[in-house]
């Protein structure tokens, strides 16, 4: 939250959907929106997933730029007036745009610090660096309700409604990752 309110690009809302949480979530966005009408807590809801959250916010959105965040990400201060003039940078004549741009993990763990991704002259199609005009998002949502993540299926729906596909090599997404996940198969 603190990094979207530290934007140079100051005309933005930022929606939030609890997704059953047992901790004092509603109350620190109920008081953030308090002081920052730009806030919102969308909906409270019980446990449905991230798709569904993602779902519900996106039909109270009203910006023309969309992004996607995750509890623990964070922008660097310009993020959102690059990725908007991007983005407007093809009105009129386009109006189905997606902006890729790199992202750059956080993490406790020194491996996994600091890398930027993905690799190469690409955008990342997931996360918090996919940016969508909101003609384009209207092609992309609602996100099926049976997929468990969101981020295959905007990849994908993305790449096939696009108009104009603008990549950046500009780090815009800071993405925590806590411990590296396992699989044990047996």
């Amino acid at each position: 939250m603190a990094s979207v309110q530290a934007q140079s690009h100051t005309d933005w809302e930022l929606l939030f959907v609890d997704d059953g949480s047992d901790d004092d979530t509603v109350r620190i966005i109920c008081e953030a929106s308090a002081r920052d009408p730009r806030i919102r807590l969308v909906a409270k809801q019980s446990a449905a997933g991230k798709v569904a959250a993602f779902n519900k916010a996106f039909t109270a959105a009203s910006g023309q730029v969309i992004i996607l965040l995750a509890g623990d990400d964070r922008l660097p201060p310009t993020s959102l007036e690059q990725r908007v003039s991007v983005v407007r940078r093809n009105y009129p004549q386009v109006t189905r745009v997606l902006a890729l741009f790199k992202l750059m993990t956080f993490s406790d763990d020194p491996k996994f610090d600091g890398m930027v991704l993905p690799k190469g002259d690409a955008g990342s199609r997931s996360g918090g660096s996919l940016t969508m005009s909101m003609e384009l998002a209207q092609g992309a949502f609602p996100i099926p309700g049976h997929l468990a993540a969101e981020d295959i299926w905007l990849g994908e729906a993305t790449k096939a409604l696009t108009e104009s596909t603008l990549v950046s090599n500009e780090v815009l997404s800071l993405i925590h990752i806590s411990e590296p996940t396992r699989l044990l198969s047996i």
